[in-house]
């Protein structure tokens, strides 16, 4: 079977390519991240108290280590998930993601939303994390209520 060379690939064909090559890249990396929970909960504890930013107000703080605490929730949630009994909802995630992928999107995200906190304007701070928060809150108690549990 012939392979086109490389200019004949369509856009989504170098993408599929490119999605291959960094899937190689990542899977042994897989076996690594059992413990990124953990560091995130920690972190979720940390790391709000070490910000040194344009000024964070208490509350700030506070709102961002809420919404880190149930960030982790969400992923040990996610990570425990029976796929043979439920199903994501997550469209990155798609319906029954890895563990690695699991961890390397939680990772990305908890790292993502403290930054994108920081840089917003104070008077936007609050709505941030307020409706982030709220998300966050509403898919861990489905999680919950639906009967996903955190694993170790």
């Amino acid at each position: 079977m012939k392979t086109k060379k490389k200019e004949e690939l369509t856009p989504r064909e170098r993408l599929g390519d490119r999605i291959i090559k960094l899937r190689a890249i990542l899977k042994p990396l897989e076996k690594k991240w059992h413990k990124m929970p953990v560091i995130m909960i920690l972190l979720a504890l940390c790391l709000p108290g070490c910000i040194h930013s344009d000024p964070w107000t208490k509350t700030d703080k506070i709102l961002e280590g809420t919404y880190l605490t149930l960030h982790c929730v969400d992923w040990l949630q996610t990570r425990s998930a029976d796929w043979d009994e439920f199903y994501e909802t997550n469209p990155i995630l798609g319906r029954a993601p890895s563990k690695g992928k699991v961890d390397l999107y939680f990772l990305g995200t908890g790292i993502l939303h403290p930054i994108i906190t920081h840089v917003l304007p104070q008077k936007y701070r609050k709505y941030w994390q307020a409706v982030t928060i709220g998300m966050e809150a509403y898919t861990v108690g489905n999680n919950y209520h639906i009967g996903m549990r955190i694993g170790f």
